[in-house]
């Protein structure tokens, strides 16, 4: 009886974790970026610049135009993990066509901000989407360092195509640096403003003034030509009689591909949305016209050939790189694999179905697009987390 008793509690287990697993991995959560700079005016003020992709929020119709409703917090913590402060804000974000509220490449920005006396804290931004029960949550660690002179210079912020670059990466092929500060001046003088590029070797090999009556607007630095690697921006401020500085790091990735394996590597995974053509001429390149070839495929790619960016190309790495994070296992890389295939031409299901604990059966997923009508099944017929497509069989 004991034995009994003790089988069916572990089906019991089982069924619960399975439900459990799955409503929570179905909801997901709201991914999302923060970048924080402390401003000095009267009071330091901690500006929490925050991105949200358009589609990860849950949109209702309102007359002729898509709405979602979503909250987002700030909540301070000091070193022992105490809350000291924090503030909630609810903000609306409007979409004038169905497909913006689908789009990839279409982003909710804009800051909050939180008053806050010198010292060190931990910052907690969480996003909920009033619409849906989807949330999502960033820490990170921030400084409020006392002001020691008339000057001061607040924390960079790193921007790409006009958007934030968190991660302060660009390519080889990037032809500009883009960043923001703020300055300030309580005397009102007169300011030089210079930003310095230097490389690892803290030598400088660039620089740019800049006008001080355009400090609150985008700047940027011809970066075009620059190798791969760590190099530091470096403002420098002055006045009759202060210098202040301020640097970041930030990092310029080189082309992908530096052998034959990783070059083929790379365009393996075009072969979704490449021609025979397209992939012969790619897999035929020469490697000193590797380079080349590859931005002419992307740019007859570009939906949008008279602006800087490719939203065609950012989208689709995007897909490639999600594959890779969440797909793959032990033998194969995630865009390989079958639910990274299908991610990568689709994006993501409108909903997913996750049956990781079934009794007699498999570990199954069931993926659905219901506005292009699809429906996949993908089945872990080795046990070893490789979920291959059964369904429809003509899409293997």
């Amino acid at each position: 009886m004991d034995k009994v008793r003790l089988v069916l509690f572990f089906i019991l287990y089982l069924f619960v974790q399975s439900r459990l697993v799955c409503r929570e991995l179905k909801k997901g959560e709201i991914d999302f970026s923060i970048q924080s700079i402390t401003s000095y005016a009267d009071t330091p003020i901690e500006k929490v610049y925050y991105e949200i992709p358009s589609n990860q929020l849950q949109y209702i119709v309102n007359n002729d135009s898509f709405v979602t409703t979503y909250r987002i917090s700030a909540i301070i913590y000091d070193k022992k993990g105490n809350q000291i402060t924090g503030d909630v804000w609810e903000r609306k974000f409007v979409c004038s066509r169905y497909e913006e509220t689908l789009s990839e490449t279409l982003y909710i920005r804009d800051k909050v901000e939180i008053k806050l006396s010198e010292g060190e804290y931990s910052l907690k931004v969480l996003v909920k989407d009033l619409n849906s029960t989807k949330r999502g949550s960033i820490k990170t660690d921030i400084k409020v360092s006392k002001l020691t002179g008339r000057l001061y210079i607040s924390d960079i912020l790193f921007l790409k195509d006009n958007r934030m670059n968190v991660g302060k990466r660009y390519s080889s092929e990037d032809d500009t640096l883009q960043f923001l500060f703020d300055i300030y001046n309580p005397d009102s003088e007169d300011l030089s403003i210079e930003a310095f590029i230097e490389d690892e070797k803290k030598q400088s090999i660039l620089k740019k003034e800049i006008m001080a009556l355009d400090v609150s607007t985008v700047k940027s630095i011809d970066i075009h030509g620059l190798k791969g690697g760590e190099y530091t921006l470096l403002i420098a401020v002055s006045s009759s009689n202060d210098t202040v500085t301020r640097t970041c790091t930030f990092f310029i990735e080189s082309p992908p591909f530096f052998s034959d394996e990783e070059y083929f590597d790379l365009i393996s995974v075009l072969e979704y949305i490449a021609s025979f053509e397209d992939m012969k001429k790619l897999k035929e390149a020469p490697p000193e016209k590797r380079e080349e070839t590859l931005k002419e495929f992307w740019k007859t790619k570009d939906p949008t050939p008279s602006t800087e960016a490719n939203e065609l190309k950012d989208k689709y790495l995007r897909r490639v790189r999600y594959a890779n994070e969440h797909f793959g296992y032990a033998f194969k890389k995630g865009a390989k694999t079958d639910r990274g295939r299908i991610y990568i031409k689709y994006g993501e299901p409108d909903e997913v179905e996750r049956h990781p604990y079934e009794i007699n059966t498999m570990p199954y997923e069931v993926w659905y697009y219901y506005t292009r009508k699809l429906k996949f099944v993908f089945v872990d017929e080795h046990g070893w987390g490789e979920y291959i497509l059964v369904s429809p069989k003509y899409m293997r």
